[in-house]
């Protein structure tokens, strides 16, 4: 691509200086005479050049009418000044176009990455939430393992206080019995006393035979009397410390209780949090998901700048086509001049 500046009036300018030296005009002197330039901006003009030199050497040999030449010259000029003001501008044009797009295309590419930058951001998020609901999840059954594990213990001492209050019930069910037993023992005895006073006369003697048999028979009574009471009192103090057993059971279950309570409201803290965690996790979705819509466009957006740029190099090589065709023009032009010559110089 030729740089801005560099024309065919520069290239003709140093070569005639280059020339004017004694030396022959090349690519390489005549880009040191100008100082700044490519070679194949060069080369193309410099041939120009050479073929115009060359015509013109024609044209002072053929003695023509200076006025013809001029005129020829001034029309080479025009033209050739104007298929090279119409390639610079398209140059221009199109040096404009790809540094726009070019431009945008970075731009385009800078908001993808940091597009996709965010996208990895939020997985990493995504991953982390995901972890932590794991370990909520994992933190929440190991709660309700615990919470299972107290209730069967409190079942367990539900079902041994319902035991030690079936025992109390047999113990005091025994202990009526043995108080009945021993009423109607006393009873007894009142009757058998009152038979003998009234049988007193008529068996005195037989009562003196069985006083000592009754003395024995009260003595085995008072012995089973006391050992009813010792039972008794081993029972009273059994129930007694059923009783504070159950005391304990019940202050137990009441600990067991309390720290149910506190274990169902540490569940429903942690449901709120994995509630709460939830939300979030569908949250960054959305933003994922429109992320990825927006990557989407940017995308088909990228790919219209392509189309763009491919449009603009087809229209640059058409434009190389036409600057063609228009020195194709020219050589036919100067073609129809050295015939033109050759015709006048046959008519005089």
């Amino acid at each position: 691509m030729a740089r801005p500046g560099v024309t065919y009036y520069d290239i003709s300018r140093a070569a005639e200086a280059v020339k004017a030296r004694g030396s022959e005009p090349t690519i390489d002197r005549v880009r040191e005479q100008l100082g700044t330039g490519s070679k194949s901006t060069i080369a193309p003009l410099l041939k120009q050049w050479r073929n115009n030199a060359e015509l013109n050497i024609e044209e002072s040999d053929s003695g023509l009418p200076s006025d013809l030449i001029s005129a020829v010259k001034s029309l080479r000029d025009r033209v050739q000044q104007a298929s090279e003001e119409a390639v610079e501008q398209a140059k221009q044009d199109y040096q404009s176009r790809v540094q726009t797009l070019e431009r945008t295309l970075a731009d385009t590419q800078k908001e993808l990455s940091e597009a996709l930058g965010r996208e990895r951001t939020l997985k990493q998020q995504i991953t982390d939430l995901e972890t932590n609901s794991r370990k909520l999840n994992g933190e929440l059954n190991r709660l309700e393992s615990r919470f299972a594990v107290t209730e069967s213990e409190r079942d367990a001492l539900q079902a041994r206080m319902q035991e030690h209050k079936e025992t109390v019930s047999e113990l005091k069910d025994e202990n009526r019995a043995v108080r009945d037993h021993f009423e109607h023992y006393q009873q007894r005895t009142a009757e058998d006393r009152q038979l003998e006073r009234d049988q007193f006369q008529s068996q005195l003697r037989q009562l003196q035979s069985q006083v000592e048999s009754l003395t024995m028979q009260l003595t085995r009574s008072q012995t089973e009397k006391e050992n009813y009471r010792s039972r008794y009192d081993n029972a009273q103090g059994q129930a007694e410390k059923i009783a504070y057993e159950n005391q304990e059971l019940r202050l137990k279950l009441e600990c067991c209780g309390t720290r149910i309570k506190e274990l169902e409201a540490e569940c429903d803290n942690k449901n709120k949090e994995i509630i709460e965690f939830d939300q979030n996790i569908s949250q960054f979705r959305t933003e994922v998901q429109s992320l990825k819509e927006r990557l989407a466009i940017k995308s088909a957006t990228f790919k219209g700048v392509e189309t763009d740029l491919q449009e603009i190099r087809e229209y640059a090589d058409r434009l190389e086509a036409e600057n063609k065709e228009i020195s194709e023009e020219k050589a036919v032009l100067q073609g129809r001049l050295v015939q033109l010559q050759a015709s006048l110089g046959d008519g005089e």
